[in-house]
């Protein structure tokens, strides 16, 4: 008859340590906690944030795997096993390049303890809003006079934004824009051409400033 192999029987006896016994021994994954908040800096787009865990049971727990829900998140182990009475962190780099606003993310981590049952972490992270147009929807019933209408962009003069261009691939929008205003805030005005024929167009606000690259922001032009 053929004898097992040696990595047979140590596969073996890797299963036999983490599955449970009758004998009442157990393995247990715990968090510190399941959900982690930050608020970043002006200008911070890429953040770590981290889950403490630890193994309060008798046996080993493995960790199968871990699924982040969005590509802006970087998860990394300090271990995939983790002994009776040892601890970790799951490390996660957030990556927010091009997002602004709370974020709100998953990760699913799946242990060998709770089959079918993988914890879920939430990571929040709040960028702060570089600026807002108001309105930012610019909307000419069909057929109506084809009149300039204008939107504000609001910002916060901390943060040094300058307008760097603004552009639509609509040929119907004629766009124009200035800065010298009352309050400080720049003024996006935006005249239709025809308003004879439905449609949605974009115009794309580029801004930029000493913090960070440029970013695009979008106004919405609707004919309707």
């Amino acid at each position: 008859m053929r004898q097992p192999s040696s990595i047979c029987a140590g596969t073996f006896f890797v299963l036999a340590l983490l599955a449970p016994a009758g004998s009442g021994l157990r393995a247990e994954l715990t968090w510190e906690r399941t959900v982690v908040s930050r608020t970043a800096k002006v200008g911070e787009e890429v953040l770590e944030v981290e889950f403490r865990y630890s193994n309060p049971g008798d046996r080993p727990v493995q960790i199968l795997s871990v699924r982040p829900g969005c590509g802006c998140l970087l998860p990394s182990l300090d271990t995939d096993l983790v002994e009776p009475g040892a601890s970790g962190a799951l490390r996660v780099i957030f990556d927010g390049q091009g997002l602004n606003g709370t974020q709100e993310k998953r990760i699913e981590v799946a242990t060998h303890d709770a089959p079918g049952r993988p914890a879920i972490l939430t990571v929040r992270i709040t960028l702060p809003l570089w600026l807002t147009i108001e309105p930012v929807v610019l909307a000419w019933p069909t057929s109506s006079p084809a009149e300039p209408k204008e939107s504000r962009v609001v910002w916060n003069p901390a943060n040094r934004l300058v307008i760097h261009e603004v552009s639509s691939a609509d040929p119907n929008l004629q766009l124009r824009w200035h800065a010298d205003t009352a309050d400080g805030l720049p003024r996006i005005i935006v005249t239709p051409v025809s308003t004879s024929t439905p449609h949605d167009s974009t115009v794309v606000v580029k801004v930029r400033s000493p913090l960070l690259a440029v970013r695009h922001h979008l106004l919405v032009v609707r004919i309707r």
